[in-house]
């Protein structure tokens, strides 16, 4: 249940957002947090092992803080660049709040699972606490399912990845 409520609260804050917002702002926060995706799949074993260097994380979760703060830091830094550089440029209209809307429910999907897949690497949410909610199966796979787009698009042949039959 509290799950549930830490799921749908900021699904609700991504849909008025994108109210708010507008197709552009949508567009590149949607293309945003797949990069950041990707980046911090890619970097989170190297920042994380900064950080334990640094006394910051125990060894045992430095990949998930990795991840995180490559994941986190880069959305931040996009969001503030956005307003920076475009003074909060809009296309206007009501065509514009309505795609919004679904944008905004896109962009919460990627980061809500984000999240997910995320906190997984430290043990959350554990099994009876993800069978118990009802957000949590629709929102799961989705960030998994992007980190395999590259391997769908262009697959690596079997003697490349090392398999030896």
């Amino acid at each position: 249940m509290l799950l549930d409520i830490l799921i749908f609260i900021p699904m609700l804050i991504f849909i008025c957002l994108g109210f708010r917002d507008g197709i552009v702002r949508k567009v590149v926060a949607i293309i945003t947090l797949i990069i950041c995706l990707f980046l911090g799949h890619f970097y989170a074993q190297q920042v994380g092992q900064f950080l334990v260097k640094s006394n910051i994380v125990a060894p045992a979760d430095s990949h998930m803080y990795g991840f995180l703060t490559v994941f986190i830091g880069i959305f931040l830094l996009q969001s503030l660049l956005y307003r920076l550089i475009t003074k909060n440029y809009k296309i206007g209209g009501i065509a514009d709040k309505i795609v919004g809307v679904f944008l905004g429910f896109v962009e919460g999907a990627i980061f809500i699972s984000s999240m997910l897949y995320i906190l997984k690497f430290g043990g959350f949410p554990d099994r009876e606490t993800a069978r118990d909610t009802r957000f949590y199966k629709a929102f799961v796979n989705i960030a998994p399912q992007i980190l395999d787009i590259p391997e769908a698009i262009n697959p690596i042949p079997e003697k490349e990845k090392g398999i030896k039959k």
